[in-house]
Order: C-alpha cells, then sequence, then structure tokens
C-alpha cells in the first residue's frame, strides 16, 4: 500500500516536472535534470548553488531517485509543501487512498487537525493545491536554465 500519488507529471523547457501528493495531506514538487546539467549530483541542497533556487520555503530534496519515476540518469531536485503556513488537503488524501486503513489514517489526522498554525495573524496558512505546485516547478526551471 503506497503512502503517496502522482499527482501530475508534466514537461516545461524540456525537463520532466513531478507533482506527488502524500497520505499526510501535502503535496511534493520535483524538477528532473537531465545528466549533463551542471547541478547533476549535488546533494547538498542546503549549499550553493542549489540553495539559491528559489521556491516554496526553498530546497528540500535531491537524490537520483523519485518515487513513482523510472527515468535513466536523471538528478531530481523539489520542494515539499508541509510547512508552518501549510495546510492539509484531507479532502483530496481521502480521495486518493481508499484502502479502508488508509482512510482511518487520515480521518485520524483530521480528527486531531495536525495542520501548524502560525502564531501569526497577518499570514495565514493555507492549502497549496495543484497549480501552485505546478507552477513553483516551473519557476525552478526558470531558474536553472
Amino acid at each position: 500500500m503506497k503512502d503517496w500519488k502522482v499527482e501530475t507529471r508534466f514537461e516545461y523547457k524540456g525537463y520532466p516536472c513531478v507533482v506527488v501528493f502524500q497520505k499526510m495531506g501535502h503535496r511534493c514538487g520535483y524538477v528532473g535534470l537531465p545528466k549533463e546539467h551542471k547541478y547533476y549530483g549535488l546533494e547538498d541542497f542546503m549549499s550553493e548553488p542549489l540553495c539559491d533556487i528559489q521556491c516554496h520555503f526553498g530546497l528540500t530534496y535531491s537524490r537520483n531517485y523519485l518515487v513513482g519515476q523510472d527515468d535513466k540518469d536523471t538528478w531530481w531536485i523539489g520542494f515539499d509543501c508541509n510547512h508552518c503556513d501549510d495546510l492539509p488537503d484531507y479532502e483530496t488524501a481521502l480521495k486518493y487512498f481508499t484502502d479502508e486503513e488508509q482512510q482511518r489514517y487520515i480521518k485520524g489526522l483530521q480528527d486531531l487537525d495536525l495542520g501548524c498554525r502560525p502564531i501569526w495573524d497577518d499570514y495565514p496558512p493555507t492549502t497549496k493545491d495543484l497549480d501552485y505546485v505546478m507552477e513553483n516547478c516551473t519557476e525552478i526551471v526558470d531558474q536553472i536554465c
């Protein structure tokens, strides 16, 4: 039983982009780099030049493997939408994960409302939808071209 679902895969300027939806109700966005790219193989997303890439809360992933993808010679960089201003998308989670055990897990999270709540009022948390994550992926591509 998978705890994730590839929500979409698309190509932008020749780069594969993937949005993965996690069972906990948040999305992650990834961009695949070909072997010829100057950032290929850079593992430390906290150091230059990867740390300079701007996306939702910055890069949090840099590996040669991505769930549900079988691209050869592709290095994946990405970000997640599970931060202090991100609310889980329980409604979508319940649609994607229909197994009884998964449904019980998601409803339990929903009942506990594990979504982080910032302590400031002028920047309320929001659910990052598919369009938002796709847009961040295209912005990453624009920066690395």
